[in-house]
């Protein structure tokens, strides 16, 4: 069960980066540089943490199974 909520929390977090990638070519298209490169380290960041619970759900499901 654990699992399946970090792969799921995830994919989530990795889906909702992209959110933040549209985001940063608006600002970016607009000449506002700050907030573009910003939204550009928060879109990275979320597809980092999404990764990690992907990995944490993936390592969850080896252990029960030894």
């Amino acid at each position: 069960m654990r699992r399946l909520i970090f792969e799921i929390l995830g994919v989530l977090l990795v889906l909702g980066s992209v959110g933040f990638f549209f985001a940063s070519v608006r600002f970016l298209a607009d000449r506002d540089y700050i907030a573009g490169i910003l939204e550009i380290f928060v879109g990275f960041a979320l597809v980092r943490a999404g990764l990690e619970l992907v990995k944490l759900g993936a390592l969850a499901g080896d252990r029960g199974t030894t």
